[in-house]
């Protein structure tokens, strides 16, 4: 997917879990393409390597979804407000909001469902639905009257069903109903025609994620993928991005794999 510098300048793109993996790539994209960048981390560790990777593209801030909602929108309104005085000082014209949001940041806590302790339910279905609903709302309600507001969300095609887990499989089945109920309610909570709300649901992609799985599982998945390899981080990115811009306007409430063919149909 080829594209042009600078469709998304004077755009601010808030990337949650920005520090590394499918995360690092979607803000490194959306800069490419000239938007200011705020990515979050949970850990200082995360923060810092956000700020090394954008340098003046954008910066990192700490952000645990699993906090109280309204200390995600405490947050938030902190990033608009840093992002105004940064405008401000250099000369730029100020007031923008978040026009463009990610929601990547999420937790997983793999186990056999009969043994799953209470806290790696709620602690997954706290970070990976409330946390991401929140800050959509919240991105949602500053945004109302901008336009192309683009929110694109991480999935993962585990939202299908996924043996050992099952709170991660049901967290991510959520989001695609929560995504896909967004379009039509644009015109009650103020958003323009043109804000798009879109699922991308990757399978498996080389990040750290994938390191704990045993590679004789690794290798069976594999093969039972058509495109015979896992993905990497720049090409969920790409996609990611190409959602983002102004000319992806009619792509609304859409669900999108991104797995190598390995949910399509059947295989012979």
């Amino acid at each position: 997917m080829s594209v042009e510098s600078g469709r998304l300048s004077d755009r601010l793109a808030l990337v949650t879990g920005a520090g590394s993996g499918i995360g690092k790539a979607v803000a490194e994209g959306l800069a490419g393409e000239g938007a200011y960048i705020v990515g979050t981390g949970t850990k200082s560790t995360s923060v810092e390597a956000i700020n090394e990777s954008l340098g003046e593209a954008g910066h990192g801030v700490l952000l645990d979804l699993g906090s109280e909602p309204e200390e995600i929108a405490g947050v938030l309104k902190e990033i608009v407000a840093e992002d105004t005085s940064r405008r401000q000082a250099a000369g730029s014209e100020a007031g923008r909001v978040i026009s463009v949001l990610v929601n990547n940041a999420g937790a997983k806590e793999d186990g056999p469902f009969g043994r799953m302790e209470d806290e790696a339910i709620s602690r997954i279905l706290d970070v990976n639905v409330r946390g991401t609903m929140i800050v959509t709302r919240e991105v949602v309600r500053a945004a109302r009257k901008t336009e192309d507001l683009r929110v694109i969300t991480i999935g993962s095609v585990a939202a299908g069903g996924h043996a050992m887990q099952a709170n991660y499989a049901a967290s991510k089945g959520a989001l695609r109903g929560f995504m896909r109920s967004l379009p039509g309610e644009q015109g009650r909570f103020g958003a323009p025609h043109s804000a798009t709300f879109n699922l991308v649901e990757p399978g498996l992609v080389d990040t750290a994620i994938i390191e704990s799985i045993p590679d004789e599982t690794m290798q069976k998945a594999i093969e039972q993928t058509p495109a015979r390899r896992v993905g990497q981080p720049e090409e969920i990115a790409r996609l990611v991005t190409f959602l983002a811009l102004p000319e992806s306007g009619y792509i609304n409430g859409a669900v999108i794999a991104i797995d190598g063919g390995a949910t399509a149909g059947i295989h012979i």
